[in-house]
C-alpha cells in the first residue's frame, strides 16, 4: 500500500522440506523476508527488515505425548509439549521459547540537510521470553482449542552509534470453536491481545550511553471471525477493534524526545543553551475499526485420475474507521527565559470498499499416493469506493488552526495500491 505520505510494503520467498519416518519427522526451511514501512512529513521516518532466515527442527508423536523443537537464525529456539488421550480427543500442551531478533532498522531523515542532526539509523533488537499454554477437546461433531500466551522482552543495549530496544510485556488469547455437519463445517474465533511497552532510543559515544527517546506505550485488539465453509463456497465475516494510547512523561529523562543528547560533545560546546534544552512531550491516541463480510468460490475439477485444479474466486466488502490524536509540547529553555508551545494534530480515514481476490491451485499425485506435486498462486486487490482522509491542526498559544484533506486522500489510482500476490510450489515424496 502507498500513497504520498504513508507506504508500506512486504515480500516473502521461502522454501521448505519434512522427512518423515513412522514417528518422527525432521524439517528445514529457509527464506527471504523484506517489509519497509515509511511515513513522511518534514522528515521521513522509514522501518525496515531485510534478513536471510533459516530454521530447523523435529517433531515425534508418540501415543500420549506429543514432542518438538525448533531452532532458527533469528536467533530463536522454541520447544513445544503436548499430552493427549490416543485419539487426540482431548490435549493440553505447552511452549516455551527464547530468542535475541533484531526487529527492524528504523531510520529517520530530516529534510532540511541543513538541520545539526538531519539523519539518525540504529537496529531495533530485543531478547524475548515466550510462554504459552493450550488446551483444546474433540466430542463427536464440536470441536474447541484455547491458548493463553504471555511475551516478556528486556532491553538490549548495543556499542552502535545510535539503536532502539524496549521493554514489554505482551498477553495473548485466542479461542476457536469448529462444528462439523459432514458436508460443511462452521468455524467461530475469538482474539484478544493486551501490549505495555517502553520503546527507547539510546545514543552511544566515548562509553557513554545517552537516551533521546522514551515511548511508553499501552495498547488492546480485539479480533472475531465467523466462517461457514463447504466443498464449494465459504462465507465469513471478520470484524477488529484496536486501541492505542502513549502519554508523556514530565521526569526528567524521560521525555518524548530530547534531541540535545544525540549530539556528539564536540558539537554540544558551539552551540547555543537555548537548543540544548528543547525537550518534546508527547501524547497520542490511535483507534482502529475494521469490518469484512464476504465469501469465496472454490470448485474442484479432475483433470485426470490423479490430477485436480482447484480455482478460487472472492468478493468481500470492507468498511473501516480509524483516527489519530497527536498532542506535542515543545519546551525551550535558556537564560533569558523559558518558552512552550503546544501542537495538536487529528486525522481520521474513513474507508468503504471491495477486496477483490483470484486464485487456483494444481494437485498432482502419484499412482501410489507416496509422491505429490502441488502448485498454487493467488493474488488480492483493495478496491476502495469511498475514502474520506481528513487532518485537523491547532497550535497554542498561538492559536492557528486548519482543516484539510490531505493528499493522497483521493482514491485515484486505487489499482496502484493495496495489491498483494503470492506463489507456492510443494512437492511431496
Amino acid at each position: 500500500m502507498d500513497t504520498k505520505t504513508a507506504g508500506l510494503n512486504a515480500t516473502q520467498c521461502s522454501t521448505s522440506d519434512t522427512i518423515q519416518a513412522g514417528i518422527h519427522s525432521v524439517f528445514g526451511d529457509i527464506g527471504y523476508y523484506r517489509a519497509k514501512a515509511k511515513w513522511s512529513d518534514d522528515w521521513t521516518l522509514t522501518l525496515k527488515r531485510d534478513a536471510l532466515l533459516g530454521s530447523a527442527g523435529f517433531t515425534s508423536d508418540f501415543r500420549y505425548i506429543s514432542l518438538s523443537a525448533t531452532a532458527s537464525s533469528n536467533p530463536s529456539i522454541t520447544s513445544e509439549l503436548t499430552v493427549h488421550t490416543a485419539d487426540s480427543s482431548f490435549y493440553a500442551g505447552t511452549v516455551l521459547g527464547k530468542g535475541k531478533p533484531v526487529l527492524a532498522t528504523v531510520r529517520w531523515e530530516s529534510k532540511n540537510k541543513n538541520d545539526e542532526i538531519h539523519e539518525i539509523e540504529g537496529d531495533w533488537q530485543t531478547s524475548y521470553i515466550r510462554k504459552r499454554f493450550v488446551v483444546g477437546a474433540s466430542y463427536k461433531k464440536h470441536h474447541f482449542q484455547t491458548h493463553l500466551e504471555q511475551i516478556h522482552t528486556t532491553p538490549v543495549n548495543a556499542t552502535s552509534e545510535y539503536f532502539i530496544k524496549d521493554s514489554s510485556q505482551i498477553f495473548i488469547w485466542d479461542s476457536r470453536y469448529r462444528h462439523d455437519f459432514g458436508k460443511s463445517a462452521l468455524n467461530m474465533q475469538h482474539v484478544a491481545v493486551s501490549v505495555q511497552s517502553n520503546i527507547i532510543g539510546n545514543s552511544y559515544r566515548d562509553g557513554s550511553t545517552k537516551r533521546f527517546m522514551y515511548l511508553p506505550i499501552k495498547s488492546r485488539l480485539y479480533y472475531d471471525n465467523i466462517q461457514w465453509e463447504n466443498d464449494l463456497f465459504e462465507v465469513d465475516a471478520r470484524g477488529i477493534l484496536a486501541y492505542g494510547k502513549m502519554e508523556k512523561d514530565n521526569r526528567r529523562f524521560f521525555e518524548t524526545l530530547a534531541p540535545n543528547r544525540l549530539l556528539p560533545a564536540s558539537v554540544i560546546q558551539v552551540l547555543s543553551f537555548s537548543f540544548l534544552q528543547m525537550n518534546y512531550l508527547i501524547e497520542a491516541d490511535l483507534n482502529i475499526a475494521a469490518a469484512t463480510l464476504g465469501g469465496y468460490f472454490n470448485p474442484h475439477f479432475n483433470i485426470t485420475g490423479n490430477m485436480q485444479i482447484t480455482p478460487k474466486a472472492g468478493l468481500h466488502g470492507y468498511y473501516t474507521y480509524n483516527d489519530l490524536e497527536i498532542e506535542k509540547k515543545s519546551e525551550t529553555t535558556s537564560f533569558i527565559g523559558y518558552n512552550s508551545e503546544t501542537e495538536w494534530w487529528f486525522w481520521s480515514l474513513e474507508s468503504t470498499g471491495l477486496i477483490a481476490s483470484l486464485g487456483v491451485s494444481l494437485d498432482k499425485t502419484s499412482q501410489d499416493k507416496s509422491r505429490g506435486l502441488s502448485l498454487e498462486w493467488n493474488a488480492t486487490q483493495i478496491i476502495p469506493i469511498k475514502t474520506d482522509l481528513r487532518e485537523k491542526t491547532d497550535t497554542k498559544p498561538a492559536g492557528k488552526s486548519s482543516t484539510k484533506n490531505p493528499e493522497g486522500a483521493s482514491p485515484s489510482g486505487i489499482f496502484k495500491n493495496g495489491f498483494a500476490s503470492g506463489l507456492a510450489i510443494r512437492y511431496r515424496f
